[in-house]
């Protein structure tokens, strides 16, 4: 952010609906992101449609498995194996650009 203050961006996605915050008045732009929270995030920013096929075994009963899903669905992500996601694990820098790479296509 090059040193900016992060309000406006993050009242710009809170008014979109697509970050609900660490707590409902909380937003933590200082934590670190899952990559569940990721996958939550790029969901509903692309407005992605729900979908019957479920990608990954280790999602089911999280919060953000219909958010990987869709992701996946649209061809966004291919988790950290064929069969995993890792929804509780930190998303890193690279894993993040190949999200937003993947997305643009």
């Amino acid at each position: 952010d090059g040193g900016r203050r992060p309000e406006p961006a993050v009242t710009a996605w809170a008014a979109r609906g697509l970050a609900n915050g660490g707590k409902l008045t909380e937003f933590c732009p200082g934590a670190a992101l899952t990559r569940g929270q990721m996958a939550a995030l790029r969901a509903r920013a692309l407005e992605l449609p729900p979908t019957a096929t479920d990608a990954f075994g280790d999602d089911d009963g999280t919060e953000h498995a219909d958010d990987i899903n869709r992701l996946a669905a649209a061809g966004i992500t291919f988790g950290v194996t064929p069969q995993r996601f890792a929804p509780g694990d930190g998303v890193t820098r690279a894993q993040t650009a190949s999200f937003v790479v993947r997305a643009l296509r």
